[in-house]
């Protein structure tokens, strides 16, 4: 898979970005990058910026993000992309916590910003990467504003918005234009340099404050609604609240200060889930 090149500070970008042609602002994410495509054997493939992962090899903090994908993805759809377009390259953020806590009931695990095109060696131009995302059954990114004018278009004097995934500042914007071209604003309202802090308690702990039975209701609704009405298994409720759990807070589970590990983290979920379902059940 083709790697995801670096972008650069507005102020560094190449001087052709700013002086013609039109503009995408689209919403910086703070997480982790994810690149995906489609093998001749129909079977998607995985990586994070620079890296291809073997299929049994996903590290631990992605498996939430690529587990979504195989789920959501419309694998025909993707199949006719490529077919019309050649080899594609899909990127998008792994949405599980660096700094900012967004509403993770809400923001998917996987959220796509732009698309590759083998056979051109380019990226396909925003508007048409986001109908392809989009079509493929994926989110995609917040776009802030289409089209404008590069002319009149200043970075240094733009102020970032609202992030469309919490109720703060978004990480930055990415601009982009149709040739290729891209740089970062960043936001001056967000330290993501602050990163979390580590847990303060044990596993057994953690997992009451953190797995609610509002949590395990909403999971409990959504696989029901995605199974057409028929009800989830134990197991497949606990494999959503784990994920859940670890989108928000693997920066905190993993912290070198932090008196938990994953497994022992894991093992408190499942024991708090299946408690809180057999309540509900009962009701």
């Amino acid at each position: 898979m083709h790697p995801y090149p670096p972008i650069p500070d507005a102020a560094d970008a190449p001087d052709e970005l700013f002086d013609q042609g039109h503009l995408w602002l689209t919403e910086k994410l703070d997480g982790a990058h994810l690149r995906l495509t489609l093998r001749d054997t129909g079977v998607l493939a995985f990586g994070d910026r620079n890296r291809d992962w073997p299929d049994d090899q996903v590290p631990e903090e992605y498996r939430h993000a690529v587990r979504h994908v195989r789920e959501t993805v419309d694998r025909a759809a993707l199949q006719d992309a490529v077919d019309s377009a050649g080899d594609l390259v899909v990127y998008g953020v792994a949405m599980h916590r660096q700094t900012i806590d967004y509403d993770w009931d809400r923001v998917p695990s996987f959220v796509g910003f732009d698309v590759w095109r083998a056979d051109r060696d380019a990226f396909l131009p925003p508007d048409i990467a986001e109908k392809v995302v989009e079509g493929i059954g994926l989110a995609s990114v917040n776009t802030f504003d289409r089209e404008v004018p590069a002319k009149h278009f200043d970075p240094e004097g733009y102020e970032v918005p609202d992030s469309a995934w919490y109720d703060g500042p978004a990480a930055g914007v990415v601009v982009k234009n149709k040739r290729g071209l891209r740089a970062a604003i960043e936001s001056d309202r967000v330290d993501l340099q602050e990163g979390p802090t580590p847990v303060d308690a044990s596993a057994e702990e953690f997992a009451e404050r953190v797995v609610t039975e509002g949590m395990v209701r909403r999971i409990v609704r959504d696989l029901t609604d995605r199974a057409g009405g028929s009800p989830p298994r134990p197991e497949a409720i606990h494999q959503r609240a784990v994920d859940r759990v670890f989108r928000a807070e693997y920066g905190r589970i993993t912290h070198h200060e932090s008196p938990v590990d994953p497994a022992a983290v894991t093992s408190a979920v499942a024991g708090r889930v299946h408690s809180l379902f057999q309540r509900i059940d009962s009701t």
